[in-house]
């Protein structure tokens, strides 16, 4: 964890710039980032500043680039995408993906891991796919249910949906938040993106710290805070949607407690059976599966049932310090598991 330490009480100017280079440490990096541009006004966004907003999460996404602007009836949006290939690593899941006939647009960063299932379902219903990506399954999903296609996905993921017969914007947040999304709404317009840099490059984004936030010792802040005053994150297990009328930001999932207590021997049989389901879910990929092991039980289990479901070993990796006095050098030896 990283911790602000200051000696005054004065915030400074490299307190805020440590506090937007390190931000995308506290979110997910390693998959995928979309950025976005709504305005209502119809004034659109100049090509060389969206692009710069794009570039700035390139490190997101090496496998591709995309951008799309689209103009209808006075508003003017923009849609950007850095991939990281995962599922179908063909050119038919470039995004920004469109629904054929441009009614509904995604940026979507994460993983559905269920969406084999949906994609039957929907195509049970008479919806054809282009593509064997998660994707255009969160996009018809979207079409067959609106917002409440949510409630059907099992995984991490942060989206954007524009959908121009609404003429609205649909954002959504995975349920623990695994994925990041952040927004800021400047007057007739929001810009969105997966980390916090892309909306300061963004022209004539009001930017003022929030200073209370950069106050606080600790640097992780809960949402909706980000340490700036209009610059916000969607809150784990939330969508919003942005209109003509105005923004509004609802939960669709929260962790309640079990009514009833199932008791140890079911708790256990419980446990297994949805450790065991997660784990199956996450070998789904169109890439090489790996794992990185701590030497802790959670790590260990995982990768001990990933291996009795494939025909072949797993790749797994740990970290070693080699200085022998080091004080990490007294914690369990993880490569007696790797092995």
């Amino acid at each position: 964890m990283t911790i602000f330490c200051c000696s005054s009480g004065n915030v400074t100017d490299e307190m805020i710039k440590g506090y937007i280079e390190n931000q995308r440490h506290e979110d997910d990096t390693n998959m995928c980032g979309i950025v976005g541009y709504v305005n209502y006004s119809g004034a659109r966004i100049a090509d060389s500043a969206f692009a710069r907003m794009t570039h700035l999460i390139a490190h997101r996404g090496p496998d591709g680039e995309g951008v799309e602007h689209l103009d209808t009836a006075g508003v003017s949006v923009s849609l950007g995408h850095r991939r990281l290939s995962i599922q179908d690593l063909s050119p038919s899941g470039a995004q920004p993906m469109e629904s054929g006939d441009g009614a509904v647009w995604i940026a979507f960063n994460g993983e559905v891991y269920n969406f084999r299932e949906i994609r039957s379902t929907l195509e049970a219903k008479g919806y054809r796919f282009h593509s064997g990506t998660d994707t255009e399954v969160i996009l018809n999903a979207y079409r067959e249910w609106d917002e409440d296609c949510v409630q059907q996905f099992n995984g991490m993921f942060a989206f954007a949906i524009w959908d121009r017969d609404e003429q609205s914007l649909f954002l959504c947040r995975d349920r623990l938040g695994i994925k990041p999304l952040y927004y800021t709404i400047q007057g007739p317009r929001i810009i969105f993106a997966s980390e916090i840099k892309s909306i300061l490059a963004a022209p004539g984004v009001d930017a003022a710290p929030d200073w209370a936030a950069l106050h606080n010792p600790w640097r992780f802040q809960v949402a909706p805070g980000t340490g700036f005053q209009n610059i916000h994150k969607l809150a784990p297990g939330h969508c919003a949607k942005y209109t003509r009328q105005g923004f509004s930001a609802s939960s669709w999932w929260n962790i309640l407690p079990s009514e009833t207590d199932p008791g140890e021997a079911e708790a256990i049989n419980r446990l297994n059976e949805l450790l065991e389901s997660a784990v199956r879910l996450n070998m789904v990929s169109d890439v090489p599966v790996g794992a990185f092991l701590s030497g802790g039980l959670d790590s260990s289990a995982i990768t001990g049932l990933a291996a009795g479901m494939v025909d072949r070993p797993i790749d797994t990796f740990t970290i070693r310090f080699m200085d022998k006095d080091n004080a990490f050098e007294a914690m369990p030896d993880e490569s007696v598991y790797a092995k």
